[in-house]
């Protein structure tokens, strides 16, 4: 009876954790889906969590990255725009052929200032560097929204998916549900759990005052 016991309580434990894990993932892509709506990029905590959807930047270098890959990108102070260094990996908008304003993730190769002396950056792909084409995009600090932090190989696929209906049924509604039902069914358990426990104590209160009667008629 014991060991049966004990492997209920464990199965409990494990599923309040699956819960919990799910509740924070909700969370988490809540507040990306919402700051994304606002902003055209999500912000976490601080970061924001790009797809990568081209292999502009497949260059072979220690920190490069490929179609398909996810990265992790710092959203950056107007002031920390400003203060940027060559080789550093930026997130900027920019029009892209269809005059669509997108996210563009290039690495700095040079820092330049205009004749005012506002700093500008010139960017390009590693893809391009290392074909040696001459392709290169000039970024002002107003256009830039992060620098690059780190990348999760073939995480990207998966975010892409995330976005997508199917993708959100699959990963955020239909565990939400069974997140809330299982919330439903702690609630459930814990009420009857309460009832049952107030009943005992009645019943041990009116044991006790039926004795504590028994012992005082004894002794008349």
């Amino acid at each position: 009876m014991k060991k049966s016991e004990n492997e209920s309580t464990v199965w409990m434990k494990v599923i309040n954790v699956i819960v919990v894990l799910i509740c924070l993932v909700v969370l988490i892509v809540a507040v990306a889906a919402i700051t994304n709506s606002v902003k055209g990029y999500n912000n976490v905590f601080g970061s924001t969590f790009l797809a990568v959807q081209s292999d502009s930047m497949d260059g072979g270098r220690e920190d490069s990255f490929k179609k398909g890959d996810m990265i992790v990108a710092k959203i950056l102070k107007d002031a920390q725009k400003k203060e940027l260094e060559k080789d550093q990996i930026i997130t900027f908008w920019m029009l892209n052929d269809s005059g669509q304003k997108v996210l563009n993730t290039h690495r700095i190769i040079e820092v330049n200032q205009d004749g005012q002396g506002n700093v500008y950056y010139v960017t390009q792909g590693d893809k391009a560097a290392l074909n040696q084409i001459d392709e290169t995009e000039s970024v002002v600090p107003r256009d830039i929204v992060a620098r690059y932090q780190f990348k999760m190989k073939g995480f990207g696929n998966f975010l892409l998916f995330l976005k997508s209906s199917t993708g959100f049924l699959v990963v955020i509604v239909i565990p939400s549900i069974l997140a809330l039902g299982y919330c439903v069914f702690l609630f459930i358990r814990n009420f009857k759990g309460y009832n049952k426990l107030k009943k005992e104590e009645e019943k041990e209160r009116y044991k006790k005052e039926l004795l504590q009667e028994m012992e005082q008629k004894d002794k008349k």
